[in-house]
């Protein structure tokens, strides 16, 4: 779905489905109505039009349904115990 704003081409988004931060700038990943997800893209805050899909994105990521990547996991180290 396309709308026409000030001779930009805007597309309609459907949801956010995770959020990143580089080099201080807040960016969200789209899925687009109407598109298939191969064609999700990663888009600026300031992009994003309609504060309500934000909105939502924070609700479910409040809720626990957005799954963030946590640290990883701390390597192990094995040693040998001798028998006594």
């Amino acid at each position: 779905m396309e709308l026409q704003n000030m001779g930009e081409r805007v597309f309609a988004a459907e949801r956010i489905e995770k959020k990143r931060t580089l080099r201080g700038r807040t960016e969200f990943y789209i899925k687009w109505k109407g598109w298939s997800t191969k064609f999700n893209t990663w888009e600026p805050e300031e992009n994003i039009l309609d504060q309500r899909l934000i909105q939502a994105f924070k609700a479910r990521e409040n809720d626990g349904r957005c799954h963030k990547r946590g640290p990883k996991p701390k390597k192990l180290k094995l040693q040998q115990v001798s028998e006594l």
